[in-house]
C-alpha cells in the first residue's frame, strides 16, 4: 500500500509545481490596465535649450542632435571582451552631437557645471571622453551656467572641425 502512495504523492507534487509555474507565467504576462508610463516635461532642460539654440545659430549648415546615445556614435571593434566594452558606453549619452548634412558626427558637446541631478558624473564623463577620443571624435565641454555666445561657438567648432579634417 505504501508503494502505491509514494508515486501518487510525487505525481500530485509535480502537478502542483507545474500549476504554480503556469499561474506565475500567466500573472507575469498580464499588462496592467493603465501602463505606468508618463510624458516627461521636456527632452532638454532650460540650460540645455539655451545651448541648443546657440549651437543651431552658430552652425546653420550642420545638424545639432541632442541627447545622442554614445553607442550610436562610437562602435566597438570585434574582440574577446566586446560585450564588456559595449556595456561601458551603451547607457551613456552625449548632450549634443554636431553632424554634417550626411549625418557624420564631427564633434560632441558636453555641458559641465552644477546642474540639477548631475552630481557625481566625473566617472561617466571620463568614460565618454575616452571612448570619443579613441574613435577620433573631439569633445568640447561648455559651462552649463555660462554657455558661450553663438559667435564664439561658431569660431571654436569651425576651427576644431577644420583641424580634424585637415
Amino acid at each position: 500500500m505504501m508503494k502505491m502512495q509514494f508515486p501518487a504523492i510525487v505525481i500530485v507534487f509535480i502537478v502542483f509545481v507545474v500549476m504554480q509555474i503556469l499561474a506565475y507565467k500567466k500573472k507575469k504576462a498580464k499588462s496592467p490596465e493603465i501602463l505606468p508610463y508618463i510624458k516627461k516635461k521636456s527632452l532638454l532642460g532650460e540650460r540645455e535649450q539655451v545651448l541648443f539654440y546657440r549651437l543651431i545659430e552658430a552652425m546653420p549648415d550642420h545638424y545639432v542632435m541632442p541627447q545622442v546615445r554614445l553607442a550610436d556614435i562610437v562602435g566597438v571593434k570585434k574582440c574577446d571582451d566586446w560585450q564588456a566594452w559595449f556595456n561601458k558606453i551603451s547607457r551613456r549619452s552625449v548632450d549634443f552631437a554636431i553632424c554634417n548634412k550626411s549625418f557624420v558626427v564631427l564633434a560632441c558637446i558636453e555641458l559641465e557645471g552644477k546642474m540639477p541631478g548631475q552630481e557625481g558624473r566625473q566617472n561617466a564623463d571620463n568614460t565618454k571622453d575616452e571612448a570619443l577620443n579613441a574613435a577620433g571624435i573631439p569633445v568640447v565641454r561648455m559651462d552649463a551656467n555660462k554657455p558661450p555666445p553663438s559667435g564664439d561657438i561658431k569660431i571654436m567648432l569651425e576651427n576644431l572641425i577644420a583641424k580634424m579634417q585637415g
